[in-house]
């Protein structure tokens, strides 16, 4: 008989819920994973313009002194730090029943800005118009995901996977960048969006952050 070590997750758990963040605004979360041997920490931030921004929105991770959630003190360098596209590029569902989930082609008309290239990330929103203020996204029969593009310069958008929601007519899918981070356990980490640099008041940001947790390991004998 051999003794081993199994390691326990909790998967799918949300630290942002789908959001939108206005330019010159920041978004800021915390994840306390003292009593835990780490996270893997998933980020994605969508973008909505009307023209190309003058400077991306940076995405900071950092490990909190003394495990403090207020996390008033910034020293050095971030944990990671990761920066946004500054090129736009937006589209619309054209699909007059909506879609169901588990689709992977994706009738769009309506593109403004650059075109979707194989390899791009996308999020598809959960909006039919764009949000006038920051907050929590309202999501009614639809969902808010990322996909990235296998091929849709001109439509339909093919996803590289199906998606997970369901998807509106007329609903907003915009470029978006993502990101996989893992964070040791033993500390409190702060996760901020932050769009100060960004001055085109076109600008509205969508963003989510999940994470999965890598909760204790048990002594199990095979």
């Amino acid at each position: 008989m051999t003794t081993t070590f199994q390691p326990t997750w909790l998967d799918n758990l949300s630290l942002v819920a789908p959001s939108s963040l206005l330019y010159g605004g920041t978004n800021r979360a915390t994840l306390d994973l003292r009593a835990y041997r780490g996270a893997w920490l998933k980020l994605a931030v969508g973008m909505y313009a009307t023209g190309n921004l003058n400077a991306g929105a940076d995405v900071i991770v950092r490990r909190a002194l003394n495990n403090d959630a207020t996390a008033s003190h910034a020293y050095c360098a971030p944990y990671a730090q990761f920066l946004t596209r500054t090129n736009y590029g937006y589209q619309k569902i054209n699909y007059a029943s909506g879609y169901a989930a588990g689709v992977q082609s994706i009738a769009f008309s309506g593109q403004a800005g650059t075109a979707f290239a194989h390899g791009d990330f996308l999020c598809i929103t959960g909006q039919t118009s764009i949000p006038s203020g920051s907050g929590a996204l309202t999501l009614t029969n639809t969902g808010f995901e990322i996909v990235r593009c296998s091929a849709g310069t001109s439509t339909p958008l093919l996803p590289d996977s199906v998606t997970k929601y369901p998807h509106l007519n007329a609903e907003y899918i915009t470029c978006a960048d993502a990101w996989g981070l893992w964070l040791p356990g033993g500390s409190t980490y702060v996760v901020l969006l932050d769009t100060g640099a960004v001055t085109t008041s076109s600008a509205v940001f969508f963003y989510q952050a999940d994470y999965q947790l890598y909760e204790y390991e048990s002594q199990v004998s095979v």
